[in-house]
């Protein structure tokens, strides 16, 4: 998976898909689904900050 993500790092798409043809392992919308998964996790781990500062800004009317 590693060397999958390098190669879509440097945007060689046509070699990823020779190495992963036939290989149920490597599919794009479940990687790309895992990395979504990932993202919303770490996004959630400031949620509460977010919104405490929210709560305690001023109110400028």
């Amino acid at each position: 998976m590693d060397e999958m993500l390098t190669l879509a790092k440097t945007g060689q798409w046509e070699l990823i898909r020779e190495k992963t043809a036939g290989c149920r392992d490597y599919d794009m919308g479940r990687a790309m689904e895992a990395e979504a998964d990932l993202l919303e996790e770490r996004m959630g781990r400031f949620m509460p900050v977010l919104n405490t500062m929210i709560t305690v800004a001023p109110q400028n009317r």
